[in-house]
C-alpha cells in the first residue's frame, strides 16, 4: 500500500510539473497570437488603402 501511495505522489508531482510547463507555453502562445492579432490588423488596413489606390487608378484608366 505504501508503495502505490509513494507512486501516486510521484505521479501527481510530474502531473504538476507538466501542468506548469503548460501553462507557461500557453502564455508564450498568447502573447505570439497578440503580436500576429496586430500584425494582421496593419495588414488589413494596408489591404483597404491599397484597394482605394487600386479603385481610383481603375477610374483614371476608364476616363483616360
Amino acid at each position: 500500500m505504501a508503495v502505490i501511495e509513494q507512486e501516486v505522489k510521484e505521479k501527481q508531482i510530474e502531473a504538476e510539473a507538466k501542468k506548469k510547463e503548460a501553462d507557461a507555453f500557453a502564455e508564450v502562445v498568447g502573447k505570439e497570437k497578440e503580436k500576429v492579432k496586430v500584425e494582421n490588423d496593419k495588414a488589413e488596413i494596408e489591404k483597404s488603402k491599397c484597394e482605394i489606390i487600386k479603385s481610383d487608378v481603375e477610374e483614371k484608366k476608364a476616363s483616360t
